[in-house]
């Protein structure tokens, strides 16, 4: 090997040195750009913080005089109520708009204040209840309102239990099935991908979910709800590697969980004469507005209203819909078993197979595709009704309301 001359390490030296220099003014110019993302990253975070503590702020500033107004209305003739109610409401709504002048605001404020208007007369004329205009309010197409005061409450318990009064308060009046179509209507009208149709938590969202858990509990307590008693009793479900026993055979689990998605299935389409009528009439409507927009999407939507946000939430949390005193665990034990079947009575509601993501039900695929014609055939013959229901301000089936007039007075 050549050795280097005193010039020529000289020579090397410098240009390593020139070299070292220019990856240090690099690195100085990539830490800069690095601080300067991360100082914006953390501003907007700030930002973000703050605006969501600011409208939290506000709300919780507005739910005293809703306390109040609920403690003086108390007192006053029901023929006031109504009138009194969205004149103050229109009022606290207005000092919004000039207190705080942000775009958005003002936008949100102009939209809450395109409310109907309340006359004397039509409080006059509300049919002997006195409470039409004031139902008039909390059914505004845009929920305005309502999700104001649903928002407003402290936890999820508190939510599900004013959506719930609220529901009844809307479906006796009739009310309900209008609002859950004009719901359908906008969501598809928003939507750009069929995947994600009704995927979304808005107040219009959780009102259709709180009327088809009231409206469908008689249902799930006679088809449903044997099935989940029957799967809590015991047996080994188990078909995840990683979950199961030493010994299991997870094979033999496999059919086992097949068996009872079938027996839960067969219940199910054979049971369309018991399914709720306006539960009935909802998916009518969905499946023609979706179609319009997405003609080959049909049966998934109905499998998405049916399945996704019905039958397999009541399998998986019976306790929430009111089939059981509390929901079982379902990280072991019985509960995994309420798990694993609504996982396979999902995808085939979907039509789509397990994939690699969860490898170890791809023996479940044989179910999906042997039943793939029975669920739709059976979203065909639970659509199929006897009267028109394109009109979607009217509601085209009599039936009972959730509650009536006399027990929401």
């Amino acid at each position: 090997m050549k050795k280097l001359s005193e010039k020529e390490i000289q020579t090397k030296k410098k240009q390593f040195e020139e070299d070292a220099g220019q990856i240090a003014i690099r690195l100085r110019f990539v830490n800069q750009k690095k601080e300067k993302a991360l100082y914006y990253y953390h501003a907007a975070m700030k930002a973000q913080y703050e605006y969501f503590a600011m409208g939290l702020e506000r709300m919780q500033q507005f739910k005293p005089h809703m306390d109040a107004l609920e403690a003086y209305l108390k007192t006053q003739d029901r023929r006031e109520w109504a009138a009194q109610l969205h004149l103050i409401i229109s009022h606290e709504l207005a000092n919004l708009s000039s207190d705080h002048s942000s775009d958005n605001d003002s936008q949100l404020v102009i939209f809450l204040l395109d409310l109907p208007p309340i006359s004397a007369s039509m409080v006059a004329s509300s049919h002997g209840t006195n409470y039409e205009p004031l139902v008039d309010l909390l059914s505004y197409t845009s929920l305005a309102v309502l999700n104001a005061i649903v928002v407003t409450t402290a936890n999820a318990e508190e939510q599900e239990a004013v959506l719930k009064v609220g529901v009844r308060i809307l479906d006796a009046h009739h009310k309900t099935l209008p609002i859950i179509k004009y719901g359908i209507v906008k969501e598809v009208e928003n939507t750009s991908d069929a995947n994600t149709l009704f995927r979304s938590n808005s107040i219009a969202t959780k009102l259709m979910g709180m009327f088809i858990k009231l409206t469908g509990l008689p249902y799930l307590q006679k088809i449903i709800k044997p099935h989940i008693l029957e799967l809590l009793k015991g047996g080994d479900y188990e078909v995840d590697p990683k979950r199961a026993k030493e010994g299991d055979n997870l094979e033999q689990n496999m059919e086992r969980v097949l068996n009872a998605a079938q027996q839960i299935f067969n219940r199910v389409i054979s049971s369309v004469s018991e399914f709720p009528l306006p539960m009935r009439v909802i998916a009518a409507f969905l499946a023609n507005e979706v179609t319009k927009k997405f003609p080959h999407n049909k049966h998934t939507a109905i499998g998405g209203y049916i399945f996704l946000r019905f039958i397999c939430p009541a399998i998986l949390s019976p306790g929430s819909f009111g089939l059981l005193d509390e929901n079982p665990p379902t990280d072991s034990g019985p509960g995994r078993a309420l798990v694993i079947v609504s996982k396979v009575l999902q995808n085939l509601s979907n039509g789509v197979e397990f994939g690699s993501k969860e490898f170890y039900m791809a023996g479940a695929n044989k179910f999906t595709n042997q039943n793939l014609d029975k669920v739709k055939a059976f979203f065909d013959e639970l659509i199929d009704l006897p009267f028109k229901i394109d009109n979607i301000t009217g509601s085209e089936v009599d039936y009972p309301p959730l509650a009536t007039l006399e027990e929401v007075l």
